[in-house]
């Protein structure tokens, strides 16, 4: 439960200031659990340990559908299911990833969260 597979997040062997949190994949048939509700419960623990009210961003995956996700404060969203069966959607993923990316490393040169 709340156990991602993967972690983004400031710190040298613990992590200190999660980021993203990357939860399992899960068979498109026949899946056992809640990824979503795993991923955020993640999230939310990720929030906590943050000093700061910064965003907290997720992914999961189910069969070939990925699903993005933002925590911020106590609000949450999901993105809607993104194919690796269609190119244009693959390239959605791809381009995704690679915000996530400039959106952490901007963080981490400036943790001041943005203004509400």
């Amino acid at each position: 439960m709340g156990k991602p597979d993967g972690l983004l997040a400031s710190g040298f062997h613990e992590p200190e200031t999660p980021y993203f949190s990357f939860h399992e994949y899960k068979k498109e048939v026949d899946h056992s659990g809640d990824p979503a509700g795993q991923n955020l419960a993640a999230m939310l623990l990720g929030q906590a340990l943050n000093e700061k009210s910064i965003p907290i961003y997720g992914c999961y995956v189910v069969g070939r559908n990925w699903f993005f996700m933002l925590l911020l404060e106590h609000q949450y969203a999901i993105s809607k299911a993104y194919s690796t069966d269609d190119f244009e959607e693959l390239c959605v993923i791809v381009q995704a990833l690679k915000k996530l990316n400039a959106i952490i490393q901007a963080t981490i040169l400036d943790p001041t969260p943005p203004a509400s």
